[in-house]
């Protein structure tokens, strides 16, 4: 606990100021207070004295002097901090400041804006890096802490221009999985408290989780927190496994052995045959045990309601169109529970016949209107059915929602969102959550800005983005609600991979019949594909981890579903908005920059032998090295590029013929990151760019004014880097020093040469700096700038030998067009 008030002074220099250091790479990062490594306690009150007292005092203009107020005591009696009072501090300023002279002015407010967000960043990367070094795990409280400080007063800012009608500042997260994760000591104490391992492992897989809506999980109970979860996995939950062979109908209690009773099917299959909808409606019969279900057509303004529900709640029946008497009976007393008692309903256990195949089709193919011209849908789900919706705020009930098991099944997507009035049980009544939400917004105020303010938003941002409400219904008539459906459904799950064409399908307004003519899911996905007019160019460059098998669609992902670590599943940058891309017999046509390259042959004098790599050997080293391996390009100006070979392209890795040419294809034209605004360094890179390389034949790129797309195939993704100016200057002197050594004669022993070559690059190094002073002084620059803090010219000079092995391993230089060139690719 730091009782060391803040200095006052800026806030990004206060390391300088008390002399202390961050060193190292992510993951062994050593910290040092005047070139000592202090205690993890002492650690620990430096970051509180910087971070909780320094960061909001840049706000207030002022230092927080009365430390008094954030000393507090635990259960147990212990002292701690607490970050309690911080809340009241900054809710009343933000409803002050607004009045400030200086607020007044746009300009000088945006200005501000930047430098509290500029210490923001430092905030989170100086945690992120203590958070990604295992020495400092002790401090995993502490972090998750201060990373709600940090964003609370990021909030802060969202809140305050969101009132003066401005652009609003970028979310800053705290979580960034190759980095590190200010939350993840909120995972630990989950776990222990009794979360499912699958439902923990979603909500890990999201980085849009905040730190602060994590916390706010974690002090709810548990969903299931009765049930052993000891045999559920992170990729799967036995609450939700369905076994068709060993299906058990559920009766509303253990001891319940009513009969199962459904509508006569002849009258189902009559309906269907006239193509309407089957409506089912219970009446008593003389005998007080029995029921009556009768089935009838919807005639028009018909009022029904529509049953959402999912299977592994014990609701269907795989055997036949029947449910148990009990159940039936709590259904009808549901429905004529509800505004206006409509007397009859539809469920698919009872309306989508098991049998014929003919008419169980009909049926499918009009699921989408069976929830559309319902009066309204209601939602039973066994979890929300035991929880009393009058004890929750309506944030709460939106999180409950979430938990169930009905928001994880991908049927339930389209059920939930095309009708606008879904009524979701609960134990003391339904709830109507649109219009719930709805007066929760109207009641919202940003200012004065509360600690709530960024679980609340982002509770009801993730509820929105993943069940669409009445607002984004008019989408489903355009292909552009792809991203939002991939977003939304990629956390979902169905027990059969044939069924999500279906949904999909339904869920866009597409042709259900086409999808219908074929059985396997494949075959289905790939009719899907075809049916959408335009896609998104992304698609060329998704990650998506299973893509369709079948020629002409390797570039379709095989599912929306799942892939939740995914980076860039929809593509990089805006490329999932952009759709000017279209599905074709021969692959996704799309028109993109793109640079050709070429390994080189060598020239026959300068050359070394292992300039002369043919084109086979490139591809066979591109095709094998893991993700994060460079390679050097070079165009004809003599300028530099870094190409990282990321991911395999598809799963089934295409395997290039010598003869095949090689470009890599851009989502974008590169932007630079250069601005006129903002300061650069001559190291920063000029540009980097996701793509893909591709290979294709180059006789059908080399006819005058061709128009026809280029069909080529997919290979690696990769990153392409132009390399800054620093670099620029440097590289020829890395490459020099890389052909002396290459040139050198070692007879014929191929491994002698290795050992030969890698004993002499020092040599070489060493004479070549000595003769060069510049090159050893652009060296030290960048071992500085790249956080290594070589002061001393030994450590220099052994980095740049080990560039120039680098360039060894990596011989031959690519070559690579100086420009890219707009072209029309058939990608496969």
């Amino acid at each position: 606990m730091s009782i060391v008030p803040f200095d006052g002074s800026d806030f990004l220099s206060y390391p300088d100021r008390h002399r202390w250091d961050f060193q190292g790479p992510r993951g062994n990062v050593v910290i040092r207070q005047a070139g000592i490594e202090p205690s993890l306690l002492d650690v620990g009150a430096f970051l509180q004295t910087w971070l909780l007292y320094g960061l909001p005092s840049q706000f207030l203009g002022r230092t927080l002097d009365d430390l008094d107020l954030f000393k507090d005591h635990d259960e147990f009696g212990s002292p701690i901090i607490s970050t309690r009072p911080l809340g009241d501090i900054m809710s009343e300023w933000s409803r002050n400041m607004g009045r400030e002279y200086w607020a007044l002015d746009t300009n000088k407010l945006i200005a501000w804006k930047n430098r509290m967000q500029k210490c923001i960043m430092l905030a989170r990367d100086t945690l992120l890096q203590v958070r990604s070094t295992s020495k400092y795990d002790g401090l995993g409280p502490l972090c998750l802490s201060l990373a709600s400080v940090g964003e609370y007063l990021n909030q802060v800012l969202k809140d305050i221009f969101f009132d003066r009608d401005l652009q609003q500042p970028s979310r800053i997260s705290w979580r960034i999985h190759e980095k590190a994760d200010c939350g993840d000591v909120l995972f630990v104490a989950m776990f222990k408290s009794g979360w499912c391992p699958h439902r923990l492992a979603k909500l890990d897989s999201s980085e849009m989780f905040s730190v602060g809506k994590l916390w706010y999980l974690a002090n709810l109970r548990p969903p299931w927190a009765e049930t052993d979860h000891g045999s559920c996995s992170e990729s799967a939950c036995k609450l939700d496994w369905v076994d068709e062979g060993r299906y058990v109908v559920k009766h509303e209690s253990g001891e319940c052995r009513c009969s199962l009773q459904g509508p006569e099917q002849g009258q189902v299959l009559s309906i269907l045959d006239q193509g309407a909808i089957p409506l089912i409606s219970v009446a008593k019969e003389h005998d007080p045990e029995g029921l009556s279900l009768l089935a009838r057509p919807r005639g028009e303004g018909s009022q029904f309601v529509a049953i959402s529900h999912i299977w592994s709640d014990g609701h269907g029946n795989p055997d036949e169109n029947a449910l148990p008497q009990c159940f039936l009976e709590k259904l009808s007393t549901l429905v004529k529970s509800l505004p206006n008692s409509p007397e009859s309903f539809w469920i698919d256990t009872l309306c989508v016949p098991i049998s014929p195949p003919a008419a169980r089709k009909k049926a499918i193919v009009r699921l989408r209107e069976s929830y559309e011209l319902a009066t309204c849908v209601l939602v039973i789900d066994e979890y929300l059915c035991t929880l009393e919706a009058n004890q929750m705020h309506v944030l709460e009930i939106v999180t409950r929602i979430d938990f169930s098991k009905w928001s994880e099944r991908l049927w339930t997507f389209q059920e939930g969102r095309i009708n606008t009035n879904v009524l979701f049980q609960f134990k003391d009544g339904p709830v109507n959550l649109e219009r719930a939400t709805e007066d929760f917004r109207r009641s919202f105020n940003h200012i004065p800005s509360l600690p709530s303010h960024s679980v609340d938003t982002e509770v009801l941002a993730h509820y929105t983005a993943s069940h669409l409400f009445p607002e984004q219904k008019d989408l489903a008539d355009d292909y552009d609600l792809l991203p939002m459906v991939r977003y939304a459904v990629c956390s979902r799950s169905t027990s059969k991979a044939s069924d999500e064409p279906i949904c999909l399908a339904s869920i866009m307004k597409l042709d259900i019949a086409r999808i219908l003519q074929v059985s396997v899911a494949e075959d289905r996905m790939e009719i899907f594909w075809s049916l959408v007019p335009k896609l998104p160019i992304g698609l060329a460059f998704s990650t998506a981890s299973r893509k369709l098998t079948q020629s002409g669609y390797r570039w379709a992902p095989a599912s929306l579903m799942g892939d939740l670590n995914a980076k860039q599943w929809n593509g990089p940058h805006d490329s999932d908005s952009i759709f000017e891309a279209s599905a074709s017999d021969a692959g996704l046509v799309v028109k993109l920059p793109t640079f050709m390259i070429s390994p080189v042959r060598g020239e026959a004098e300068s050359a070394p032998d292992r300039c002369k790599k043919s084109k086979e050997d490139f591809f066979y080293h591109v095709a094998r090295v893991k993700p994060g391996v460079n390679l050097s390009f070079c165009d004809e100006n003599m300028t530099h590029y870094g190409c990282a070979i990321e991911e395999t392209w598809h799963q089934d890795t295409h395997h290039p013929r010598e003869s095949e040419a090689v470009a890599i294809v851009l989502s974008r034209i590169p932007v630079s990151l250069r601005s006129e605004n903002l300061p650069h360094y001559s190291i920063d890179p000029e540009w980097i760019e996701r793509g893909l390389m591709v290979t294709f034949d180059p006789s059908s790129s080399d006819h005058p004014g061709q128009t026809e797309p280029i069909v080529a195939k997919g290979f690696r993704h990769v990153t392409l880097v132009k390399t800054g100016e620093l670099y620029q200057e440097l590289n020829p002197s890395i490459r020099h020093c890389a052909q002396t050594t290459l040139k050198e004669p070692a007879g014929n022993n191929s491994q002698h040469q290795e050992i030969h070559n890698s004993g002499r690059v020092e040599q070489i190094v060493r004479a070549y700096l000595k003769e060069h002073p510049r090159t050893l002084d652009l060296a030290r620059q960048i071992c500085v700038f790249e956080g290594y803090a070589q002061d001393q010219d030994e450590a220099v000079i052994l980095d740049f030998v080990r560039s120039v092995r680098d360039v060894i391993r990596r011989w031959p230089l690519v070559k690579i067009d100086a420009e890219p060139k707009l072209m029309t690719w058939c990608i496969d």
